[in-house]
């Protein structure tokens, strides 16, 4: 009785996780212009605070008091400086003056609310790299550089930019995490090159033609894009997604 117990609360939390990255909420602004990121929520409660984090290392940006106290901290080499504003009712978070470099993944925790939100800031993209595979094949996408430690590479799909993985070195293994988004759309077939930030799709279906796009977070920001069309293994035929 007592495994079986357990097992279920394990199981319980696997789920926990898979439900807690689907309700990653994606925000796309171009370089230059503002972005808030909404609570949804009428009113700060009494005695709650609000902490904002960026990145996989969960950096701790702002916090917003119930009484109307903000704070910001002057973190990852001054960032966000002078460029986080709030709104003291709600809790939402302004980022003013956007850069490339904001891109990533922003979480908002109370004794109320986690919220997480994948933005991305757009500037000027380099040309669309075609990219053809037979379904069923495994096919790399390269960003043919080599990202130095604390680099965040952001992966995202679709034209509506879905967060499906990011890769943040901090030692030579670095750490990698998927996204179980899109109906489990690349569920176990994501793997990454700790080394490059390049990605691979295994195991390749149809539905997997279309838009992919990596931000690679430098001194000098990089955004690659390519554009994949996996072809049925019958009739040679590509998914009408990889039109653009």
């Amino acid at each position: 009785m007592c495994h079986r117990f357990w097992f279920c609360l394990c199981l319980w939390c696997l789920v926990g996780v898979f439900a807690d990255s689907d309700a990653v909420k994606s925000v796309s602004v171009m370089q230059g212009d503002s972005v808030t990121l909404e609570t949804g929520l009428t009113e700060i409660k009494k005695g709650d605070r609000m902490y904002w984090t960026f990145g996989l290392s969960k950096t701790r940006i702002a916090v917003i008091n119930y009484d109307g106290r903000f704070a910001t901290f002057d973190v990852l080499d001054g960032r966000f400086r002078d460029r986080l504003k709030a709104d003291l009712q709600t809790g939402s978070l302004t980022i003013t003056n956007t850069r490339t470099t904001d891109s990533g993944l922003y979480k908002v925790v109370s004794r109320e609310i986690t919220y997480r939100f994948h933005l991305t800031v757009s500037g000027v993209f380099d040309a669309v790299e075609s990219v053809s595979v037979m379904e069923g094949h495994s096919v790399s996408l390269q960003t043919n550089t080599e990202i130095q430690r604390d680099e965040l590479v952001i992966w995202t799909f679709g034209h509506s930019k879905t967060l499906i993985a990011e890769i943040i070195k901090w030692d030579k293994d670095g750490l990698f995490a998927r996204y179980d988004v899109l109906d489990g759309k690349f569920r176990d077939r994501l793997k990454a090159d700790h080394q490059t930030g390049s990605l691979t799709i295994t195991n390749t279906r149809t539905t997997d033609s279309g838009l992919y796009q990596v931000t690679i977070n430098t001194k000098k920001p990089t955004t690659y894009r390519f554009s994949v069309t996996v072809s049925d293994s019958v009739c040679g035929c590509g998914s009408t997604e990889a039109v653009i």
